[in-house]
This record gives structure tokens, C-alpha cells and sequence, in this order.
């Protein structure tokens, strides 16, 4: 990673099994900036659990370590992978891809309601992890 991307700090990385079912070819490193907690704190801090807000790096740690569901958007010339699990309620991670540098970085974090997640896995934008 360049120098302009300092800012970035490693948060985790992505199981190479699931990446490799998701057609992906990349590392699985994972990066997070500060103002990606700050913007998840701002836009999404009234959704989250006391629990959650006050351990928003730790909780996305554990989502990409080890996530219930996954699923994966593919638009235009990008890729994002969708990661869920259930914390206090289920939490969604948004990773996207810099291709031009080669690493995924956290976009953002929210909770998901059951009925929407019930119809990602129906419809088949997410999928449960086996394991």
C-alpha cells in the first residue's frame, strides 16, 4: 500500500477458502481508516448497541474473522463482499476493493433488521457460511 495511505490500518483479513469460492483474487488483507469509525458512528450510532458503538473495531475484527453470511456485489469495474454476523443483532460490514492497489478496505458498518436479511438470503445476495 502506497504512502498516501497511511491512514489505513490493518484490521483483518478475509478467510483465502472463502475468497477463493467468491472467484476472488486478492490477499484478504483488510484495511480501516479512522474516518470510516467516525462516519459509522455519525450516520449509523443510533441503530447500534451501546456494546457495538463503543467496540466498533473489535466487532468488525470478528465479522471478518468469522462471519455467519457473505455475499458479494459486483458493479461496473467494482466488487464489494458483504459480511454478516450476529453480534448484539445482525451487523453488516461493507468491504470495497482498490483494485488499483490490491487491498479491500471497511466502507461501512450497520445493523441489519431480520426481514431484510431473510430476503439478501431468499434472494440470494447473501449465503450462509458453512462451518
Amino acid at each position: 500500500m502506497e504512502k498516501k495511505y497511511n491512514a489505513y490500518k490493518k484490521i483483518g483479513r478475509i478467510n483465502k477458502d472463502l475468497l477463493k469460492d467468491l472467484n476472488l483474487d486478492f490477499n484478504g488483507d483488510v484495511y480501516i481508516d479512522e474516518s470510516v469509525v467516525r462516519h459509522i458512528k455519525k450516520r449509523h450510532g443510533k441503530q447500534l448497541t451501546k456494546h457495538v458503538k463503543e467496540n466498533i473495531k473489535i466487532i468488525i475484527e470478528r465479522i471478518i474473522k468469522n462471519p455467519d453470511y457473505i455475499g458479494i456485489n459486483r458493479y461496473k469495474n467494482n466488487i464489494s463482499l458483504k459480511l454478516v454476523k450476529k453480534i448484539d443483532a445482525q451487523v453488516m460490514v461493507i468491504l470495497d476493493f482498490d483494485y488499483e492497489n490490491e487491498y479491500m478496505y471497511v466502507a461501512t458498518m450497520y445493523p441489519l433488521i431480520k426481514e431484510k436479511l431473510n430476503t439478501k438470503i431468499l434472494t440470494g445476495v447473501l449465503k450462509t457460511i458453512s462451518g
